[in-house]
């Protein structure tokens, strides 16, 4: 089995080409399938007891940490540490300013599995590229999701939206939807993955027409679509 992985656009760079990596789980493992797989490596345990057993492992370990105590597994290490600064060394721990949370680090087993050559990984297609379009409204008349106003500002509001304004496939775009014709918005205000600044195009004739967003991945184009119909009256 290998860990798949996808690209997709760093949202926080300021290089418009630059791309980070998400790894794609192929399923979610609690407590029982632990057991379950213990019991079918050859245990002498039966599923009760390994599962008292592990239950009783998670108490014993909060109990330690209760205590002050750091607790070293095979697995991981687990240990407390406070989040926030202090204003100078009489200063104390203050529930409002500071934060007591978890530190956990990886173990002997586990760094030996992630340090060396034992993990395969796989490259895969985006499972879910699309910029997601939720709402839009016409700066012109404050229209929600309803008409668009040519020669007027746009403001559209969703996810994964942000693009290449360099890119000659990307942007935003309306479409005609009886011919199919897009025209691309030519001024982008704002350009971030959760929102979009626009200018409509002034060329627009009237009738309706969908609105989108194009984005790149490498050498495709996602493109994602607002639910509604705009009227161009």
């Amino acid at each position: 089995m290998t860990i798949q992985y996808y690209l997709l656009n760093n949202q926080l760079s300021d290089e418009p080409n630059q791309q980070i990596a998400r790894v794609q789980t192929r399923g979610k493992k609690d407590l029982d399938d632990i057991v379950r797989l213990i019991v079918t490596r050859g245990s002498t345990l039966g599923e009760p007891d390994i599962h008292g057993v592990l239950t009783e492992l998670g108490h014993v370990i909060l109990a330690m940490l209760e205590e002050g105590n750091a607790v070293y597994l095979p697995f991981a290490t687990f240990k407390s540490k406070i989040k926030g600064t202090f204003v100078n060394h009489n200063d104390g721990y203050d529930p409002s300013r500071h934060m007591l949370l978890p530190n956990i680090a990886k173990g002997p087993i586990l760094k030996k599995l992630y340090g060396g050559n034992i993990l395969r990984v796989e490259k895969i297609d985006h499972p879910n590229n699309k910029p997601e379009l939720k709402s839009f409204v016409d700066m012109s008349s404050g229209a929600y999701n309803e008409t668009v106003t040519p020669g007027g500002m746009g403001s559209l509001i969703g996810k994964r939206m942000r693009f290449n304004e360099e890119g000659d496939s990307e942007g935003v775009y309306l479409v005609d939807t009886t011919t199919q014709e897009a025209t691309k918005a030519p001024f982008v205000g704002l350009n971030s993955a959760t929102k979009q600044a626009f200018l409509i195009p002034s060329s627009l004739s009237p009738g309706e027409y969908f609105l989108e967003v194009r984005v790149a991945h490498g050498e495709k184009i996602a493109i994602g679509r607002l639910d509604d119909r705009l009227t161009v009256a």
